[in-house]
């Protein structure tokens, strides 16, 4: 698959977005402030796993199986090294920890909303919803599964909004889940946008906060135009390996972005460090811890499964 700047940029970015959030929502820098729009970073990420899926597909006759072996060693080993790292700080039970392994969602008391024990995994648990409909969307020919996906999870979300469906069955019916399709779309037919659109999309996320409108239309639609647009200007974007860096290390940033808040606010507090100086701990904290777990784990990990799990065939580089 092509390597987009534009597509690393904004995972770095959106992983950031939803760190400096926690670092204001849990207290960990001793005030918190309304700045829910940063929660658009998870929005960033669902358009962003649509639009790679469609390009990672693009010219292979995959089976979904095998298509499905490449996601679990992508994503499950280093979540469940977080699992097992959040286990430490968080109250739990063994079906709690079942079901946060192998991705079934579940009420979390602790957290008071529909989360894992490891609570950011809450966006995990929709992502492998989502790849296990694209997998076997792979049965069917390129030209239809745009339109089969929309189709599924147009339906999921009418299901959910006519019979007012809660608890796990609300959930998988979120109309969030539709910015996966929005993603897919932009891959498909890659529109050309004008470049402004870029800061009018990101000044929209944040205007469109402060408005009394449904998620989707407040974060998602600008994230969807931030995606597109990004896209859009990819010839124009200049090489910045630290932010190449940043985003091939952001789904472990994200991962463990709430334990590391956990540990550096103590010690800040310990310290007797400031607003400003704590803030600015828990983001370099973050990246680099993220950072060293990609390069010293997940990357290492990731290819070595890949290498065993397809020895006939070249596997592509972990995306």
């Amino acid at each position: 698959m092509q390597t987009y700047l534009s597509i690393q940029y904004l995972r770095a970015i959106a992983a950031m977005m939803v760190v400096m959030l926690h670092s204001f929502s849990t207290g960990t820098i001793g005030f918190s402030a309304d700045i829910g729009w940063l929660r658009g970073g998870v929005d960033i990420f669902f358009v962003i796993s649509g639009f790679i899926m469609v390009k990672s597909a693009q010219g292979r006759d995959d089976r979904p199986v095998d298509f499905w072996l490449r996601r679990i060693i992508r994503i499950v080993p280093i979540y469940w090294l977080a699992t097992y790292v959040a286990m430490l700080f968080f109250d739990w039970n063994m079906e709690q920890l079942l079901k946060s392994f192998f991705f079934i969602s579940y009420y979390n008391p602790e957290a008071q909303g529909y989360m894992p024990i490891l609570q950011p995994g809450w966006t995990v648990n929709y992502e492998m919803f989502f790849y296990l409909l694209f997998g076997f969307s792979l049965l069917v020919p390129d030209r239809y599964r745009l339109f089969l996906l929309t189709f599924i999870l147009t339906a999921l979300v009418i299901l959910g909004a006519v019979f007012e469906l809660q608890g796990v069955a609300g959930f998988y019916t979120r109309p969030m889940m539709l910015e996966f399709c929005a993603g897919m779309a932009i891959a498909k037919w890659q529109p050309k946008l004008p470049l402004w659109l870029i800061p009018a999309a990101a000044i929209a996320m944040v205007m469109f906060w402060y408005l009394e409108l449904p998620r989707e239309i407040r974060l998602g639609i600008p994230a969807v135009l931030l995606v597109a647009a990004a896209v859009s200007a990819e010839a124009y974007m200049p090489k910045i390996r630290s932010l190449m860096l940043l985003g091939d290390a952001s789904y472990a940033v994200y991962l463990f972005h709430l334990i590391t808040l956990s540990v550096v606010g103590k010690m800040c507090a310990v310290l007797e460090f400031g607003y400003a100086q704590t803030f600015f701990a828990c983001i370099v904290a973050s990246c680099i811890t993220g950072i060293a777990i990609h390069l010293g784990i997940e990357k290492p990990v990731t290819i070595w499964l890949q290498r065993m799990a397809f020895r006939r065939s070249p596997q592509p580089a972990v995306t």
